[in-house]
Parts: structure tokens; C-alpha cells; sequence
């Protein structure tokens, strides 16, 4: 049963699907803040079908559109094994690096790199959706490849959550250490990963 918040999410959602209906294709700012309004409202009704609509509607014309639809499915637990099929998918496809827009002027290695680490965040992705199923043992396989041959900061915050969850500790630790060493990590942030690392080891 609804309550009076929940009843007005689910009448101002009436309203947007038949704004929805009305103006798509959206491509106008203002076309994207009623996509984005849409999966607001999606959020607060909990309702992981209308989510899923709209998660859809805000990648129409995005050219990795099929990577982030598999990522969001992988994440919510009614479409989890389809997310986890479509991240099979999308790694075990010979064209994934056509998903991946070169901007001009970027060189074939700095290309490859990011063909590398959209690999690695596909990897990511599955390996905690293997976590959210229990798969334990596959997760920490899938997670490894998911930190190899790579040093970027933005990914070692997540592995270092996954590892945990999985109960790796010290691979989670590593990710951290990696995190702490590089020169773009500010100093209040290396602290707070120092005292994350003394607090797990005791010290």
C-alpha cells in the first residue's frame, strides 16, 4: 500500500510517461531533465521495471549505451542475472572497442588504454554482482582481472569495497595502497586511507 509521498511520485510519474510519449525523442536540456526526473521518481517509487524504463530512455543514442544498461541491470537484484549474461557478453565481444569513442586527437595508445579500462570496469561490475549472488570464489577471480595491468585512481575506491565485501582483505588493502601512493590523491585523503590500513591491521 502506498503512502501519500509514494502516491504523488506515482502521479507525477503518470504525468511524465505521457510527456514521455508526447515529445521523444528527447534531445533538448530539457528533454534530459524529464529523463532525469523520470528515474528520480522511478528511485522513490522502488519500482525496478519503471527504473529500467527509464535507465533505457536516458541512454537512447549514447554510443556505450549497451555497457551502461548491463552495468545498472547487473546492480539491481530482479535483473541481476541478466545484467551479469549481458556483462558476458559485452567481454567476450571481439568489436567492444567500437563502443569506446575516440575523441580527436587521441593517440592509439592513450585508445587502447581506455578500451583497457571500460574491459576493467565490465570486469568490476560482474565481479560484484558475483559478490550481491554469494559466488564468492568466482567474484575474487573476476575481480583480479578486473585490477590487472591497471593503475588508475578512480577504480581502486570500488575494488577496494568489493574485495571487502567478498572478505579479501588484503587484496583491498592493496587497492587502497595503490590509491594512497598516487600523486593525484589529495593529502587528507592519503590520511584517511592510512588510518583505514592501521585500523584493519591493528596497528
Amino acid at each position: 500500500r502506498m503512502d501519500v509521498r509514494q502516491l504523488g511520485a506515482a502521479r507525477s510519474m503518470d504525468s511524465l510517461e505521457t510527456l514521455y510519449a508526447t515529445f521523444a525523442p528527447l534531445r533538448t536540456s530539457g528533454g534530459r531533465n524529464l529523463v532525469y526526473s523520470g528515474q528520480y521518481l522511478a528511485d522513490q517509487l522502488k519500482d525496478d521495471t519503471l527504473r529500467r524504463r527509464w535507465m533505457a530512455r536516458s541512454l537512447v543514442g549514447m554510443p556505450d549505451s549497451a555497457r551502461d544498461m548491463a552495468v545498472f541491470l547487473a546492480s539491481v537484484p530482479t535483473f541481476r542475472e541478466e545484467g551479469m549474461e549481458q556483462l558476458r557478453q559485452l567481454l567476450s565481444d571481439p568489436d567492444l572497442a567500437r563502443m569506446v569513442v575516440r575523441p580527436l586527437g587521441r593517440t592509439a595508445a592513450a585508445q587502447q588504454r581506455a578500451v583497457d579500462d571500460m574491459r576493467r570496469s565490465l570486469y568490476s561490475a560482474l565481479g560484484r554482482a558475483l559478490i550481491a549472488r554469494g559466488t564468492t570464489a568466482a567474484a575474487l577471480d573476476t575481480l583480479r582481472l578486473a585490477s590487472e595491468g591497471t593503475w588508475d585512481p578512480t577504480a581502486f575506491p570500488g575494488l577496494a569495497r568489493s574485495y571487502l565485501l567478498a572478505g579479501d582483505t588484503l587484496s583491498a588493502m592493496r587497492m587502497r595502497a595503490r590509491q594512497s601512493v598516487d600523486g593525484r590523491t589529495s593529502l587528507a585523503r592519503r590520511d584517511s586511507l592510512d588510518r583505514a590500513g592501521r585500523a584493519q591491521v591493528g596497528a
